[in-house]
C-alpha cells in the first residue's frame, strides 16, 4: 500500500474474488491502470517534444550555406517543423536571444487561451506567467524558470504552474533547451506538458487510500498481505453491537 501511495503502481491486487473486497480491488486496479496510461502518455509526449526541439535546433544550426539556399531550406524546414509541432500535445515555444516569442505552436495557443498574434514578438515571461505550487507569481530574475532560460544547458523543471489568459493555473512540467550557434546562445526552445490529468488521477488514488469509510487491503504478486487502510483496520478491530 505504501508503494502504491508513493507512486509505485506496477503491482496489482487480487481482484478475482467475488465478494465486496474483490469489487473494491477491481476498482483500485482500474484506477491504477488509468494512472499508468496517463504516465505513459506523459512520457511519450515528452519524448516527442524533445525530438521536435532537437530537429528545430538542428535546422537553426546549419552553417556555410548561401543566402538563397539557406532561405529556401529554412522555409521548408520551418513548414515541416511546424507540422510536427502542431501534432504534439505539448506547448512548444521558440524564443529569440532577448526572450521574445518567435514561435508558438497551436497547443500553446489552446493551453493558454491566446491567439498567435497575442504571443508572437511578446516577452515570454510577460505572456506565460508562472508560480510554484501554492506560491505567488515569479517575477524575479532569481526565479529558477528564468534562470533556466538564460542558461546554456538543457534543464527540466517540475512543480511549476502556469497562468492562462483567464487566470487559471495549470500544473506543468517544463523542458528548456538552448539554441547554440558558434558557442553562443541565440535562442531557446521551451516545451510545456500539461499535468492536469496526471495530478487528478494521483489525487484520486490518494483519496482512495486515505478514505475514512472504505477499507482496502493490499497484496503482493504472490497474494501475501502487505498492508491495509485505516478504515479496514477499524472495521475489523472495533467491537460491534450484538444483535438482540
Amino acid at each position: 500500500a505504501e508503494a502504491v501511495a508513493s507512486g509505485d503502481i506496477f503491482g496489482r491486487l487480487d481482484d478475482a474474488r467475488s465478494d465486496e473486497l474483490g469489487r473494491m480491488f477491481r476498482a483500485i486496479n482500474t484506477m491504477v491502470e488509468h494512472l499508468k496510461k496517463a504516465i505513459e502518455t506523459a512520457k511519450i509526449q515528452e519524448q516527442r517534444a524533445t525530438e521536435a526541439s532537437d530537429e528545430l535546433f538542428m535546422q537553426n544550426s546549419r552553417l556555410e550555406m548561401t543566402v538563397e539556399e539557406r532561405t529556401m531550406e529554412l522555409e521548408e524546414a520551418q513548414k515541416h517543423t511546424r507540422l510536427i509541432l502542431d501534432l504534439t500535445t505539448e506547448a512548444v515555444f521558440e524564443l529569440d536571444e532577448q526572450g521574445f516569442i518567435s514561435f508558438a505552436n497551436s497547443t500553446a495557443q489552446r493551453m493558454l487561451g491566446y491567439e498567435e498574434s497575442e504571443m508572437l514578438n511578446h516577452d515570454f515571461f510577460g505572456t506565460v506567467r508562472h508560480h510554484p505550487d501554492g506560491g505567488p507569481l515569479c517575477e524575479s530574475d532569481d526565479c529558477r524558470f528564468r534562470k533556466a532560460v538564460k542558461s546554456n544547458k538543457r534543464e527540466n523543471l517540475n512543480d511549476i504552474w502556469i497562468v492562462d489568459k483567464n487566470e487559471n493555473s495549470i500544473p506543468v512540467s517544463v523542458s528548456v533547451s538552448p539554441i547554440i550557434k558558434y558557442g553562443m546562445r541565440i535562442g531557446t526552445i521551451i516545451a510545456i506538458i500539461d499535468l492536469t490529468d496526471v495530478m487528478q488521477t494521483t489525487k484520486m488514488m490518494h483519496a482512495l487510500y486515505d478514505s475514512p469509510e472504505e477499507g482496502y487491503m493490499f497484496f503482493s504478486d504472490t497474494f501475501e498481505p502487505l498492508d491495509s487502510t485505516a478504515a479496514l483496520v477499524k472495521l475489523f478491530t472495533e467491537p460491534r453491537l450484538q444483535d438482540s
